[in-house]
């Protein structure tokens, strides 16, 4: 799924990459959460006046249809785009989208329960693991596993922490 906006003026700020960036957001965003879909890798593409093409990418760790969710990683990015002779069109494009289920209606001490749940850290260290990993890579964040082997060297396994869930007790 992607969107796009062309523009009546070109531009050339980072701010109004930004803005534009926060339309296109809510566009694609709203489209996939009607899918049932959230995004794992999201692509801005901005092509330039001169005909030239630029773009920046982004993962998370979970995927998600919130915009807020996506929007810092993008635009921790957009001071890499070189305006050039000014942009005149933005595209958002999610390159990989997965499944997200819906969240079965409860009463309010499900409810209750629920948000106490997801309070302790779960979204909290998934946005953390995409911020770093936008930094440095995904595959560069990793966590370690346990094994089964005798020798102490081989006891744990390194798996990458965007693609993997956390160990339970060793």
């Amino acid at each position: 799924d992607a969107v796009r906006m062309t523009l009546p003026e070109p531009i050339g700020l980072e701010s109004d990459i930004l803005a534009g960036l926060d339309r296109l957001l809510d566009r694609l965003c709203t489209t996939l959460e009607a899918k049932g879909m959230g995004i794992r890798t999201a692509r801005l593409q901005v092509y330039r006046t001169d005909g030239s093409m630029q773009w920046i990418t982004a993962g998370l760790a979970r995927p998600s249809h919130d915009p807020e969710r996506v929007r810092p990683l993008l635009a921790m990015k957009v001071p890499e785009i070189d305006a050039g002779f000014c942009i005149e069109m933005l595209r958002l494009e999610a390159v990989q989208a997965e499944p997200v289920h819906k969240v079965q209606t409860r009463g309010h001490l499900a409810a209750g329960e629920a948000v106490t749940e997801r309070l302790k850290g779960d979204y909290a260290l998934d946005d953390l693991i995409a911020r770093i990993g936008g930094r440095v890579g995904m595959e560069a964040v990793t966590r370690l596993h346990p094994a089964s082997s005798h020798i102490p060297e081989k006891g744990a396994i390194t798996l990458a922490a965007a693609w993997s869930e956390p160990a339970g007790d060793w």
